[in-house]
């Protein structure tokens, strides 16, 4: 059994790998972003 403590350290290393902001989406598409400041779900810009 995994501690709370090593679950979250495992999903953080996996979600800072994530880059996309919403200039790497196309418009209307929404994804979940892992940047400082811009965490959480957002949606893209790109034509």
């Amino acid at each position: 059994m995994k501690t709370l403590r090593e679950i979250y350290d495992d999903i953080k290393a996996k979600l800072d790998q994530c880059g996309a902001t919403a200039a790497d989406v196309k418009t209307g598409k929404t994804f979940f972003c892992t940047q400082a400041g811009s965490w959480g779900v957002q949606t893209g810009t790109v034509e």
